[in-house]
């Protein structure tokens, strides 16, 4: 882990690091719809 001195620099990279999951949550969410949904179709 390095060392950070400012805190300002921290959140930059902490903001980085957040959009770059932003984009993989999301998907992973969509896909967890839809297979919830096909479940519901297929029960009916």
């Amino acid at each position: 882990m390095m060392k950070i001195e400012r805190v300002d620099e921290y959140s930059k990279l902490q903001g980085e690091a957040n959009h770059e999951h932003t984009d993989l949550t999301l998907a992973v969410a969509i896909e967890c719809k839809r297979r919830l949904s096909q479940r519901g179709n297929d029960a009916q």
